[in-house]
């Protein structure tokens, strides 16, 4: 099982879809419990499309993003036909390519070998079966079953720092919950980089067991 890391969204990057689109599709949950700015939510399947990159955390979600929007801008294949655009979703997932992270406090945002998996989240309409295959070899599709997920929201930049506290808090409030982590934390960004940051939803994330 990969351990999942993180979730963002450069401000550095022109994320030209925003602009066109008149609401972007997020991933489905159901809330099943509420705790002040914490949250334990079930999320329904979902695919992903993710391509492997090297790099700091900025750099590599850059050279992701550009891979990723080059595949759902239309660069692949239906049988019978070609250049088909996919709808743009939030949020772009980036996950470290490392098979085992302790989950540790304070967390460090930071893969070990510099290398990350970048991903989107397909649209919900498609299934396996129907979702354009990406010409480039790099890019993998993926399916996830139902997960289940403490979270934490928060507004502002997303440094480092801010992030490492954010996400300790959430694993020691995970943890007071008598729940078992199964994942190292994620951050996941909403918003388009010119949002103004008192404006911006932003999330830490960890996965864990649920109680049987």
């Amino acid at each position: 099982m990969r351990p999942f890391i993180l979730i963002c969204l450069a401000s550095f990057m022109l994320f030209t879809p925003w602009s066109n689109a008149v609401a972007t599709e997020e991933p489905k949950y159901d809330v099943i419990k509420q705790d002040g700015e914490f949250e334990l939510r079930r999320y329904a399947p979902m695919i992903v499309a993710e391509v492997a990159v090297a790099g700091s955390m900025e750099q590599a979600t850059g050279r992701g993003f550009r891979v990723l929007a080059d595949y759902i801008f239309g660069n692949n294949r239906v049988p019978g036909a070609t250049n088909t655009e996919i709808a743009m979703t939030t949020p772009v997932t980036m996950v470290p390519r490392s098979e085992t992270i302790e989950m540790t406090s304070p967390v460090t945002m930071q893969a070990g070998d510099g290398r990350w998996l970048v991903q989107f989240v397909m649209p919900s309409q498609y299934t396996m079966d129907s979702l354009p295959k990406p010409n480039n070899p790099d890019i993998e599709i993926i399916e996830h079953e139902t997960q289940y997920y403490a979270v934490i929201r928060f507004s502002g930049f997303t440094g480092n720092d801010k992030v490492a506290k954010k996400s300790a808090a959430l694993k020691s409030w995970l943890e007071s919950q008598d729940l078992m982590p199964i994942g190292a934390p994620e951050l996941a960004r909403y918003d388009p980089p010119w949002t103004l940051p008192f404006f911006r939803r932003n999330e830490g994330k960890i996965r864990y067991q649920p109680a049987a």
